[in-house]
Formats: structure tokens, sequence, C-alpha cells
């Protein structure tokens, strides 16, 4: 994985003419990308991760998707659910290189029982925008025969469009980078992992967040 390029010719759901043909080298890392804090973390970050033309390609596609807005008193963004509009878009080629990077994360870090990706939504803070603290495990309230699992967090916006929207994790004695994250970067948490996003001060951050279902949890 580290330092490898998704090869999407062989992949039977990936069609080249679907949502425009995606190159090879578009969901591959930049030449500088690097894992943070790999080994024995509670979270692993693929920096530069994927290159910034499938941020922008992604953006692109949902572009004309309304947003809808939340504000439960607690957290407040705008949010769309990608999940109907991934066949009728063009957007099946993301499930498989996400997959594959949760996997990477997970046999070395977590040792989860997952299955699949399942639940992709892209979020976008503005100005006075955050996320409360919370975890993403749905259990108590889940009558489905899964739970979700695993959480990536993929960095859409460059860190210069932004400030605040910081990562903060409760009570880890690895506590989150406090710089921005770069473009096209991916954080890889267990779903029961808390964290939060802090208060945007200026400019607009954009966050694909993706959820790995499985098992329920025992």
């Amino acid at each position: 994985m580290e330092g490898g390029r998704h090869d999407m010719s062989n992949d039977p759901e990936y069609d080249a003419t679907e949502g425009g043909a995606i190159n090879y080298p578009h969901f591959g890392p930049d030449e500088d990308y690097h894992i943070i804090q790999y080994k024995k973390s509670p979270y692993v970050i693929y920096d530069k991760f994927f290159h910034p033309t499938l941020c922008d390609k992604l953006l692109n596609i949902v572009e004309e998707f309304p947003y809808k807005k939340f504000n439960n008193g607690k957290s407040r963004f705008e949010y769309i659910s990608l999940n109907e509009n991934i066949k009728r878009k063009g957007l099946r080629w993301l499930r498989r290189p996400l997959k594959e990077l949760v996997d990477d994360a997970n046999n070395t870090n977590f040792m989860i029982d997952i299955t699949s990706v399942e639940f992709l939504t892209l979020k976008k803070f503005h100005v006075g925008d955050h996320w409360h603290w919370h975890h993403d495990c749905d259990w108590w309230f889940n009558p489905l025969a899964f739970d979700k699992k695993i959480t990536l967090l993929m960095e859409l916006s460059d860190n210069s469009e932004y400030e605040g929207g910081e990562y903060g994790e409760y009570m880890s004695t690895i506590p989150f980078p406090k710089q921005h994250l770069n473009r096209g970067s991916v954080i890889v948490i267990p779903a029961y992992y808390y964290y939060n996003i802090s208060d945007i001060i200026k400019g607009c951050k954009k966050l694909l967040v993706v959820n790995v279902i499985g098992p329920k949890f025992r």
C-alpha cells in the first residue's frame, strides 16, 4: 500500500465512461505522500494520499446536489448524502480505493471485523460551523444487521482555504496533529473514537466522511 497507486482498470465496478474517465494517476498519492502515526496509534493519517485532481473531480460531480443544513444545537454544518447518487452520477469508482485504504489501516492498527463501504457524506463547514464531540457508532439505536465500524475523513479543501476547523480527540495518548492537514489527506479511525472539529474562523472546510460497516459489535 505505501507509496502505491490504485489501478482501476481491472475493477469490475469501474467504468471509464461513467462520470468521465478517471485516469490512473489521479488516484495515487503525491510524490511526497507519507503516513503519520502509523504503528500502534488510535488513528492513521495518510498525508496527501489522494491527488488534488481527484478532490476536484469529486467536488465537480456533487456540485449540482442540494446541500442540507444540520443544526442540533451542538453541531452545525451542511451536508450531502452521496449514497443514492453513487451509481446515478458516476461515483462507483470511489468505493474501491477507499476500502483499500481502510483495509490497510485496519490490518495494521485496529483488526476490526469489517465488510464494506456503505455511507459517504460530503460535509461543508462555513464560518461558525463545527462538529461537536461525538463518535460514529450507532449500535444503541441501529435496528439493522450491521454496525458502523470504521470512519474515514478525507480532506477536500486546501489548508489555505480556511482557518479553524482543527480536529480534537478525547482522552487520547496520541493527539491529532494541530496543524491543518493537506488537501487529499485521509484520517482513518475506529467508529468508537471520540473526536470533534472546532469552529471555522474563516473560509470553508470541505470534508468527505466515509463509514465502513461490519457485523454488529458484541
